[in-house]
């Protein structure tokens, strides 16, 4: 019997002070007059109790990592900003960020917002007027706007220098909205050319 009491003391110094702590925990769980065999019962429940926290600890680090990798892009993206108050960090959400939940949540088999961006030397006009029973769709194109670095003039006029993909023409084809869409393109004369 002192020759097992040894041994786990031997052991649990090798092992650092938790394990010691682990022992006496041990032990003391076992009761006076515990048999080696009931101590060894409760230091393999112990330890087998913090392999499961050591779990959760990781597992929790990797939803914390994952957390402020997102908050990160969302700021990136310009969806949120950040404001540091007294106490603690505070998110709040921009336009442009309300502009996204709103599209996410109406989210319905619609082409992504993210084109290939190639900018032009002429201006591009982008003019608009969905009705209101395409709503989603009005969100989906100034998402795509947005994305593509249009700035918006007015809610339904957007203005920038990005050229505009082929492939945002076809989606704009597909959910039949060419004819509500006109894309104008600002020529070295100042002449306006119609693009669709």
């Amino acid at each position: 019997m002192r020759y097992k009491s040894s041994l786990r003391i031997l052991e649990a110094i090798s092992e650092g002070i938790d394990a010691q702590l682990d022992l006496l925990e041990a032990v003391v769980e076992g009761g006076r007059g515990a048999s080696p065999i009931d101590i060894n019962y409760n230091l393999n429940k112990i330890r087998t109790g913090r392999d499961v926290r050591k779990r959760t600890e990781e597992e929790e680090r990797k939803m914390t990592n994952r957390y402020y990798s997102l908050i990160y892009k969302l700021k990136r993206d310009g969806l949120i900003n950040e404001e540091i108050g007294v106490e603690k960090k505070k998110y709040k959400i921009t336009e442009r960020g309300k502009q996204k939940l709103e599209f996410l949540k109406s989210k319905e088999g619609y082409p992504d917002v993210y084109y290939p961006k190639e900018k032009g030397n002429k201006v591009i006009i982008v003019m608009f007027d969905i009705p209101e029973e395409y709503t989603k769709k009005r969100t989906w194109l100034r998402m795509v706007l947005g994305n593509l670095d249009f700035k918006m003039a007015q809610k339904s006029v957007w203005i920038g220098k990005t050229k505009i993909p082929k492939e945002l023409i076809a989606d704009i084809m597909k959910m039949k909205l060419e004819g509500f869409v006109e894309i104008f393109e600002v020529g070295s004369t100042g002449n306006l050319k119609h693009v669709i």
